[in-house]
């Protein structure tokens, strides 16, 4: 049990952070300059996507990432089939094997193909 004002594993006193110094220099630099490259980038993907010569792999491929950045990847729904009074009787591995979609008796996933807005909100 914890007592109230003494930190417990994993805590950090008010104030102090886990990571003082920041991301570091060298993650910034890279990530700026990728950004930079954004306008290029969809223009690239569009290009590829519009080329009747390109392969269809790469022509889907270039859409896919091009609805994605604009719209968010679509969300998936799991089904889960058992009883609920049932599932907190479940080990964490059965439950992680529910979560993983590999206990295909108890589950079905579902894709819904409606837009997002980038963090799973319909628009």
């Amino acid at each position: 049990m914890f007592e109230k004002g003494k930190p417990h594993r994993g805590q950090f006193q008010p104030g102090q952070s886990g990571n003082p110094g920041g991301k570091p220099k060298a993650i910034i630099t890279v990530v700026e300059a990728a950004r930079a490259r954004t306008v290029e980038a969809i223009e690239t993907l569009t290009t590829i996507m519009r080329d009747k010569k390109a392969s269809p792999s790469a022509r889907v491929t270039a859409a896919v990432a091009l609805l994605e950045r604009g719209w968010g990847k679509a969300p998936q729904s799991i089904s889960i089939k058992r009883d609920p009074a049932e599932m907190g009787h479940l080990t964490d591995d059965e439950l992680i094997a529910i979560a993983a979609g590999t206990d295909t008796a108890t589950i079905s996933s579902e894709d819904t193909a409606r837009p997002t807005n980038g963090q799973g909100e319909p628009h």
